[in-house]
């Protein structure tokens, strides 16, 4: 095909085409040198945009300027083929190439249409002018700023020179050294203090990492390179204390705190400081000494005060027992009253060998709480039976009221609700000649924090202002001369608080000298207001006011075999007795207890009951019940201790035990445990002392 485009068969020359073209010359020639000239100018003008496109890369849309260029050839082309006809036929070359010039052009208007309104945009030589003075305004501007900016930074510089000697003598009173360790090199820079601390890179300031955790503990080294991991892993700072021993000399206790620079796992930088604890260790140590030296002692007092119950515990139960005995059988009036007295006085003195032993358990961190659903009103009301006596023995009013609603029940230890009470209106009646003795409770809703109030109130003699401030320490009392004349050892209301504290709760005191005194236990409630089911105040009241004497004791007939080596409390026991079981049989010790049982049970007069004294000689209670245990005996064992001690009842669960009474001997108490662990069914009524 394109050979055949400069074929000029079949097509004459322009100038064979009309006579009029040799007739008048002229007009030939006319359109050949115009033609050419055309030509000429159009190949001038790609050249001339050739030539300035190389020389200026960053004129825009260069892609239009080339088709442009193009465009112009082509239809310069075009005019040269025109002329080129006149002599040389070559009308198949002048129709491709005019079809050439019709595309290009078509492709030059596209691309036209694309970008004009992009090169419409462009601002004018007066707009740019405009922009160009405002930007240099602009840039006066901003030299202005960066000027003030250098005087701030050099200003800051100063101050950050500053700064750091200061920090460099605060890093030198604390010993404290910093550190910056590149992670990719394992390089580390260290300071003065640093280089000091660790004994080591005091040439360079320069250490490889290794050589550091070298000189660390082989103790805490695993430890610290496991921190230091998972500090780099994770970017979490960390905060570590280990010993170094520095080359010549003593090992040093470090407290080291670290983070990385960068986005973790891929920090490339971690820095951080070590400051030197010796002498914090040191301290600590000496307090861990003096702690274990503490706990030593209070070991030593709890075993004394222990064996102090014990020593004291038994001969009071002798005491109390015969008394109780004694006012149980009098007649006479005289005689009866020293019964009395005896008796109240080893009451007396039980309740201060009772309140050491409590203060002694609660600073052991022995006392146990066991918090469980408990009647608050019926709390309230085996409070009054108790107290309501001793009340009334002094001509006191003793008024119980409930002021609102109450919960059914409460989560509360119920046996250290009732001690922190009754030891309140013990002082209270104790210090109250006349008048009321007023125990008050109430509901008092606050957010997050639902409380329930007791308040015991009563109008005697007061506390002095200075002596409400230490009233619930230890051993303090009242300094009025009437206080002191009614005994006691100040410990009460120190166990109250303290109970309280454990309950989670707290005791505050309100006392005006020769009006009276209030103290107010306030206790949480753990449970939501909607959660607790709740009685009115009517009766509430009822509960409150509801008193629930003891039923009287069965005879049990049963026959009971007791271990117990003290003579006194060997007659007590048949005294208190011998008119409850069927039969009493009373050895001396362990030994002769399992004789006893193997010689009546070969004989078929086996005994229903065991009371076991746990200290004996020969062979103690825990021992022989531990023996009877082995030999597969079920019959249940009653633990008899003057123990009183904090792990005493699990002590002699734990040997075998089935129940726990504790000297001295309490009679219902003791006739309770009894009749619990019997077998067979109570029969008539038994007296009581």
């Amino acid at each position: 095909m394109f050979p055949d485009l400069l074929d000029t068969k079949g097509f004459p020359a322009r100038w064979d085409c009309g006579p009029a073209w040799k007739q008048e010359p002229v007009w030939a020639w006319l359109h050949i040198l115009s033609d050419l000239a055309i030509w000429g100018a159009y190949l001038a003008i790609p050249l001339v945009l050739i030539y300035f496109l190389r020389q200026r890369k960053d004129t825009p849309f260069p892609r239009v300027f080339w088709l442009f260029g193009a465009f112009i050839f082509t239809c310069g082309t075009v005019h040269l083929i025109e002329s080129i006809i006149f002599v040389y036929p070559v009308y198949r070359l002048s129709g491709a190439m005019k079809f050439l010039t019709a595309v290009v052009s078509w492709a030059a208007v596209l691309a036209l249409v694309r970008v004009m309104p992009r090169a419409l945009s462009f601002r004018s030589r007066s707009e740019l002018e405009a922009e160009v003075r405002q930007r240099t305004q602009e840039l006066e501007e901003l030299n202005e700023r960066m000027r003030a900016e250098i005087e701030h930074r050099e200003e800051i510089t100063r101050s950050l020179a500053t700064n750091e000697e200061r920090l460099r003598l605060a890093l030198q009173a604390g010993r404290m050294g910093t550190w910056d360790w590149n992670l990719q090199t394992n390089m580390v820079i260290y300071d003065e203090m640093q280089c000091e601390i660790v004994g080591i890179g005091r040439d360079t300031g320069f250490v490889h990492a290794s050589q550091f955790f070298d000189l660390v503990h082989p103790d805490d080294r695993e430890k610290l390179t496991r921190t230091v991991q998972n500090c780099i892993a994770t970017g979490e700072a960390y905060l570590a204390e280990f010993r170094v021993s520095p080359p010549g000399g003593e090992m040093r206790w470090l407290a080291g705190h670290g983070r990385i620079v960068g986005d973790a796992p891929y920090a490339r930088r971690m820095t951080g400081v070590n400051y030197d604890i010796s002498h914090r260790k040191q301290m600590e140590h000496a307090l861990e000494e003096a702690h274990r030296e503490a706990e030593t002692a209070n070991l030593a007092k709890s075993e004394f005060l222990a064996n102090m119950s014990h020593e004291i515990r038994t001969p009071l139960t002798a005491i109390l027992g015969c008394a109780s005995v004694l006012v149980r059988d009098l007649e006479e009036p005289e005689t009866l009253e020293m019964a009395e007295m005896i008796q109240n006085q080893g009451r007396l003195l039980l309740g201060v060998l009772n309140d050491v032993l409590d203060l002694s358990k609660i600073e052991a961190g022995r006392l146990e709480i066991r918090n469980e659903p408990t009647n608050l009103a019926a709390v309230i009301a085996d409070v009054r039976s108790l107290m309501e006596p001793a009340a009334q023995e002094k001509g006191l009013i003793l008024d119980m009221h409930v002021k609102s609603r109450l919960p059914q029940l409460i989560e509360t230890d119920p046996l250290r609700l009732r001690q922190i009470l009754i030891n309140l209106l013990s002082n209270a009646i104790k210090f109250t000649e006349t008048g009321v003795v007023r125990v008050e409770c109430w509901y008092e809703p606050h957010p997050g924090d639902n409380q329930m109030v007791i308040a015991v109130q009563d109008t005697g003699i007061g506390i002095a202002p200075d002596a409400q401030q230490r009233i619930f320490e230890a051993f303090i009392q009242d300094g009025a001369g009437d206080r002191y004349a009614t005994g006691g050892t100040g410990l009460g209301l120190t166990i109250c608080k303290r109970l309280a504290t454990m309950l989670g709760g707290d005791i505050s005191l309100t006392s005006i000298p020769g009006q009276g005194s209030t103290f107010v236990v306030r206790l949480p409630l753990t449970a939501e207001e909607s959660e607790l089911d709740w009685i009115d105040v009517d009766a509430a009241n009822r509960d409150a006011a509801s008193s629930h004497p003891r039923l009287p004791v069965k005879r049990i007939p049963c026959r009971l075999l007791v271990a117990e080596d003290t003579r006194s409390i060997q007659i007590l026991l048949r005294r208190m007795l011998s008119e409850v079981v069927s039969q009493i049989q009373i050895v001396g010790d362990g030994e002769a207890l399992l004789a006893e049982y193997e010689r009546a049970s070969q004989a078929g007069e086996a005994y229903d009951l065991i009371l076991m004294d746990m200290q004996m000689p020969i062979l103690d209670g825990y021992s022989a019940t531990r023996r009877l245990r082995a030999a597969g005996i079920e019959t249940p064992i009653i633990a008899l201790t003057a123990n009183a001690m904090a792990g005493d009842r699990a002590r002699c669960l734990e040997a075998g035990c089935n129940g726990y009474v504790s000297k001295p001997l309490d009679y219902q108490q003791l006739v309770a445990e009894l009749q619990r662990w019997s077998s067979k069914p109570a029969a008539s009524d038994c007296r009581s002392p």
